[in-house]
């Protein structure tokens, strides 16, 4: 503990040449060893991803975790068919960028009218939802199912609305009797009309547990030709194409389903662990970590107190940080596609729902963010790779709000999507970077963390406070 008292003008009291007579600084460190962290298994939520997961992928050692899509699709706005129109063909469109398994794994799509519930826009579903509420399967309206190996380059790509790149775009063949069905609806203005005709498609898999797909868009073509003359009162006519596009977009559902099969056993398993913590997406297995927070502000006040006076206390620093244990092995040395999460949010354990729930602003002391980062460590000389969180804000508001206070601060680790905006300022070469987003991670990931009980290196907090006599508690 370092303490300043009075004034004195000497190179040995650099900075206390600040203070007034009679006033004092003192600032204290410390590292906060007593949390604790364990495996946390949380219920499914209702999340809508930046991307879905399709496919089925079998992690050694952690189970197989399989996705599938239901999707409803918006009627173009005011559209009417020429009178002369004859429809030709319907294809479904999946654009995707990425994957996750083996690249040269096969896998086959299969698509099927939804017959059953219709998607309501403002009901709640979570991500375990039943699929026979919504889909009996008995009306399959792929002609056929495409395989692909998800790898390879697909020959149809096109350039994506929200990139200037291209990515793979897998077409899939609908059926006569679907395309004769969507063609039927005639009056496209009345979007409920509309919804209730065609509730959606879900779209899955039959084939292939090594790949799953990250799937950017949903469209569904319509193909067909119309006529009309080449000149008024012309008894020639000119035959034109064309394709009307039906959108998933924010106007109509979707819906991501998830199932990992193993999920409670693997949870089980994990309990055992004491020296290691895992977080499994999206499986929603995280990781709790406790920290002592009554505890935390009762040594920050011990220290901070001066003759008979309390010092206003203020956290510098403190940093909680938690080392990832295989990054660029992933969940095994033989499974390197299971990577750790690249972003993580520690979010408050009563907060969790309504965090992404509701989605509210971001607030310090509630929920905080990590990019994965690296360093080398003073003193072994290797690169160690860790998510780092600053408890500034938290911690201080427990010291100046004593009415909130708790015994244990019981926070989640979880990983996330996070979508930033930049901006330039004019008058300066400066730019900002604004977070539009958090969302929870749909990404297949396997982040293998060292835990706070172990016996060598555990997660812990770095402290730096300090306290001041010029504003008395």
């Amino acid at each position: 503990m370092l303490l300043m008292q009075g004034c004195k003008d000497d190179v040995n009291n650099a900075g206390a040449s600040a203070l007034m007579d009679g006033e004092e600084v003192i600032v204290c460190s410390d590292t906060i060893r007593d949390i604790s962290s364990a495996i946390y298994m949380a219920d499914p939520l209702c999340f809508t991803p930046d991307s879905f997961l399709l496919g089925e992928c079998t992690l050694p050692h952690f189970g197989t975790i399989s996705a599938d899509i239901l999707a409803q699709f918006a009627a173009p706005s005011a559209f009417v068919y020429p009178d002369s129109s004859v429809v030709d063909s319907a294809v479904l469109y999946l654009t995707y960028r990425s994957y996750v398994g083996d690249g040269r794994s096969p896998l086959a799509i299969t698509v099927y009218e939804m017959d059953g519930e219709m998607l309501q826009y403002g009901e709640t579903y979570t991500s375990d939802a039943d699929i026979s509420r919504f889909c009996s399967m008995n009306s399959r309206v792929s002609r056929r199912d495409p395989i692909i190996l998800p790898g390879s380059d697909i020959d149809t790509t096109y350039s994506s609305s929200s990139s200037t790149s291209y990515v793979n775009a897998i077409a899939v063949p609908l059926t006569d009797d679907f395309c004769k069905k969507l063609f039927a609806i005639r009056d496209l203005s009345d979007r409920q009309a509309f919804l209730e005709a065609f509730k959606g498609l879900y779209i899955t898999t039959n084939y292939g547990s090594s790949a799953c797909l990250y799937i950017l868009d949903i469209s569904l073509g319509l193909h067909y030709h119309y006529f009309y003359p080449e000149t008024e009162g012309s008894s020639r006519y000119i035959r034109q194409e064309d394709t009307k596009m039906f959108y998933t977009n924010a106007e109509v559902r979707q819906l991501n389903r998830l199932h990992y099969a193993e999920r409670t056993a693997f949870y089980q398993q994990l309990l055992q662990q004491d020296s290691v913590n895992y977080v499994v997406s999206p499986a929603y297995l995280y990781t709790k970590v406790r920290i002592p927070v009554r505890d935390i502000v009762a040594d920050i006040r011990k220290n901070l107190h001066s003759g008979d006076s309390d010092l206003r206390p203020y956290v510098n620093l403190s940093d909680l940080r938690i080392k990832v244990l295989n990054y660029g092995l992933g969940a095994t040395a033989d499974n390197d596609w299971a990577a750790p999460a690249t972003s993580m949010l520690l979010v408050k354990e009563d907060a969790f729902d309504r965090f992404f729930g509701d989605h509210p602003v971001l607030s310090d002391t509630s929920a905080m963010y990590s990019y994965i980062k690296s360093e080398i460590d003073s003193v072994s000389g290797d690169l160690e790779h860790f998510y780092s969180f600053s408890m500034n804000s938290i911690l201080t508001y427990f010291l100046r709000d004593t009415t909130q206070m708790v015994d244990t601060l019981n926070m989640l680790l979880v990983p996330v999507d996070i979508t930033t905006t930049s901006s330039s300022s004019t008058s300066s070469s400066s730019s900002a970077t604004t977070i539009v987003s958090i969302k929870q991670s749909s990404n297949v990931s396997v982040t293998k963390l060292r835990s706070a009980q172990h016996p060598g290196d555990p997660m812990n907090i770095e402290i730096v406070y300090s306290g001041f006599s010029d504003v008395r508690l």
